[in-house]
């Protein structure tokens, strides 16, 4: 028996411009987000005393190649675009499909990650970090094994991301898959209404979460599962607008190819500026959001950009759900075994082709045989879904 949502049926002026297309200038964004991400955490590595280092970072220009949560932001918006480009072709959502293909996609690489990080803290238990941040010696605190069922549970409390920092935006994301199925006929059908809605919501749920003790300058991780859950509602709204945007662009897709060379600079440029705002302001993740649906915007516009599909970007569009996942605890476990005997640099320049290779076998090992048995399942057990 099947389980079904079904999309309200499309306006009748609708043209399914952007129905089912696979659109590789996405994938390329994704993987400059992933990289940037993990530029973010090298950067983080960095000890008070290259001050002057970290200010030309995080007051210029260069703070874009180094501003990890605006990264996880695009994440968000991308996940609500490239979910929603499938709705258009096929207006019929099967509800158990789509969970066990997101099951199949998400949660099993990130349980293998976890798993692969659990050994190689416990290879590493007893290891010192020295010569690095004060921010370095947060992570890897004291997660032991009773704390592992609570990371695979994606509880999203505070002590339950330890072992892979990455995986709190994970617990949005597998959440959010979950209510996708059901509002996504409502955020095609009214892109612009559904937005509003969500970020309406998304700032009640702001205020409630300083209300009931959850007064983190960045929302990342929980004291509580129910403040985890409210910081998962104030997330959807990045996901609702990517949606939004997948769904505005659909008819109007000619406009946007036919907009002058000089207006794209001058978007991009606002969206990159809005994309470098702080992240410790209340209202900066709404602004990151803006400049987020802007350069995703550009990126369809520019779909048959060289530079977007160049193998580079291409390679990292395909490893970067699995640089994600693996790149943090390789190189904590990098740090922990040299940094007793080499400085920062030199063990932060071995570990980076460590993670480039991992991500690569990750992906070729894990990531893409989750996703064969994810069709697998489907495709012998359709009667189940």
């Amino acid at each position: 028996m099947t389980s079904e949502a079904v999309l309200l049926q499309p306006k009748a002026t609708t043209k399914k411009i952007l129905a089912g297309q696979r659109l590789t200038a996405l994938d390329s964004i994704r993987g400059i987000a992933a990289i940037i991400v993990v530029f973010n955490h090298i950067f983080n590595f960095t000890p008070d005393k290259y001050a002057s280092v970290i200010n030309l970072f995080k007051h210029t220009p260069l703070r874009i190649i180094i501003d990890g949560h605006a990264s996880v932001i695009v994440f968000f918006v991308l996940s609500g675009a490239v979910l929603t480009i499938p709705v258009l072709a096929n207006p019929k959502i099967d509800v158990g499909k789509f969970l066990v293909r997101r099951f199949f996609r998400i949660y099993v690489p990130f349980a293998v990650a976890i798993l692969g990080a659990y050994l190689l803290f416990e290879a590493t238990v007893g290891r010192p970090i020295l010569g690095t941040s004060a921010f370095t010696a947060q992570m890897w605190g004291d997660p032991h094994a009773d704390s592992l069922l609570g990371h695979l549970l994606l509880t999203g409390k505070e002590r339950d991301i330890e072992l892979d920092g990455v995986m709190w935006s994970l617990v949005h994301e597998l959440r959010m898959s979950l209510v996708f199925p059901f509002i996504i006929p409502w955020i095609i059908r009214y892109p612009v209404r559904s937005t509003l809605v969500s970020l309406v919501i998304a700032i009640g749920a702001d205020v409630l979460l300083r209300h009931i003790g959850e007064n983190y300058t960045i929302f990342i991780s929980a004291h509580t599962v129910a403040g985890s859950l409210l910081m998962t509602v104030r997330y959807m709204v990045f996901f609702v607008a990517g949606a939004a945007l997948i769904a505005l662009l659909n008819e109007n897709l000619q406009r946007l190819d036919e907009m002058k060379p000089a207006i794209r600079w001058g978007l991009l440029a606002v969206a990159l500026v809005l994309l470098m705002i702080p992240g410790d302001r209340p209202y900066s993740d709404y602004l990151m959001g803006i400049g987020a649906l802007a350069v995703i915007a550009l990126a369809i516009a520019s779909r048959n950009s060289p530079l977007l599909s160049s193998p580079p970007l291409h390679w990292l569009g395909e490893v970067s759900y699995s640089m994600y996942l693996v790149h943090l605890p390789i190189m904590l476990a990098c740090l922990k075994w040299l940094s007793p005997s080499l400085s920062l640099g030199v063990c932060l320049l071995i570990a980076l082709p460590i993670v480039f290779v991992a991500s690569h076998l990750f992906n070729l090992l894990v990531e893409k045989p989750a996703n064969r048995l994810g069709k697998r399942v489907l495709h012998q057990s359709p009667q189940a879904l």
